[in-house]
C-alpha cells in the first residue's frame, strides 16, 4: 500500500506540471481569442458603412467561413476545455492528498475531509445513477494513519458500488458520541444474511461469482480500523440493505 501511495503521488506530480502549462495557456488563449472576436465585430460594424459591393462580398465571406456559428461556439469550447482541465487538476490534487505520501505515518485525521477525498478519487468508478447522501457533523480529529483510513473508507464504498451497480443509494453519516467518532455507510444493496454475518470480514470470503472479487476489501478495512484502535460492524436494517458502522477513538488510550 505504501508503494502504491508513492506511485500515485509521483504520477500526480508528473501530471500536475504539464497541466499547469495547459491551464495557463488556455486562459491566455481565451483572452487573446476574445480580442480577436471583438475586432471581428468591429470590422463587421465598420463594413456596414462600406460600398454596397464590398458589403455583399464581406457578408458572403462571413457566411462562407460560418463565423456566426464559430464566434458563438468558441466561447463554449474554451469554457469546456478550461473546466475539464480544472477537473483534472482537482483529481490530481485529491489523488496526491489521498496517498498522504508526504505525511509521517500516524497523526491527527479529519474524518469528514478524508471521506470527501475518497469519494472524489472513486468518482470514475461510481455507477451511473448512484445517489450519495452525506450527513456530516462537526468532528474532532482522531489519531491514526490518514492513508490507511482512506483505504478502509474506499474499500467499504467500493463494496457498495459492487453490491448494487444499478440504482444504488449510499448514505454516509458521521457524528460524535462521547470520546468516539461514529461513521456509518448505509446502502440499499443486498441484505447481509444472518448465516454469513460472522464471516463478512474474513479474508477471501465473498458472496460474488468466481472472478468478480477476491474477498479482501472488507478484511483489509477491518484490519485497518482495528490498527487504529477502532471497531467496525456490519448490520442489516429491517428496511433492507447493508450498513457498516465504524467507531474511532477521539484520543489514544495513552491519553485517557
Amino acid at each position: 500500500m505504501a508503494s502504491i501511495g508513492q506511485l500515485a503521488a509521483c504520477v500526480a506530480h508528473e501530471i500536475n506540471n504539464p497541466l499547469g502549462f495547459v491551464l495557463s495557456n488556455l486562459h491566455t488563449l481565451n483572452k487573446y481569442v476574445g480580442r480577436f472576436l471583438e475586432m471581428l465585430e468591429f470590422y463587421a460594424g465598420a463594413n456596414s458603412k462600406a460600398p454596397g459591393g464590398l458589403q455583399q462580398t464581406a457578408r458572403q465571406k462571413w457566411r462562407e467561413l460560418k463565423l456566426d456559428f464559430i464566434t458563438g461556439d468558441v466561447v463554449e469550447l474554451f469554457q469546456q476545455s478550461i473546466g475539464g482541465a480544472e477537473r483534472v487538476k482537482k483529481i490530481v490534487s485529491d489523488l496526491r492528498c489521498f496517498s498522504h505520501v508526504d505525511d509521517l505515518g500516524e497523526g491527527l485525521v479529519d474524518v469528514n475531509c478524508e471521506i470527501e477525498r475518497t469519494l472524489s478519487v472513486l468518482s470514475s468508478e461510481t455507477p451511473e445513477g448512484t445517489r450519495i447522501g452525506k450527513s456530516f457533523c462537526e468532528l474532532p480529529e482522531v489519531p491514526g494513519d490518514a492513508a490507511l483510513l482512506c483505504q478502509a473508507f474506499m474499500n467499504i464504498i467500493r463494496n457498495a458500488f459492487q453490491a448494487r451497480p444499478d440504482g444504488l443509494k449510499l448514505t454516509i453519516r458521521t457524528e460524535r458520541q462521547g470520546d468516539w467518532v461514529r461513521v456509518e455507510f448505509a446502502d440499499n444493496g443486498p441484505v447481509i444474511e444472518d448465516g454469513i454475518k460472522h464471516r463478512i470480514f474474513e479474508p477471501f470470503f465473498t458472496t460474488r461469482e468466481v472472478g468478480r472479487g477476491m474477498g479482501l476489501g472488507l478484511s483489509v478495512a477491518y484490519d485497518i480500523i482495528a490498527s487504529c484502535d477502532g471497531t467496525i460492524e456490519a448490520e442489516s436494517p429491517s428496511e433492507g440493505g447493508a450498513t457498516f458502522v465504524i467507531q474511532l477513538r477521539t484520543k489514544g488510550r495513552e491519553d485517557e
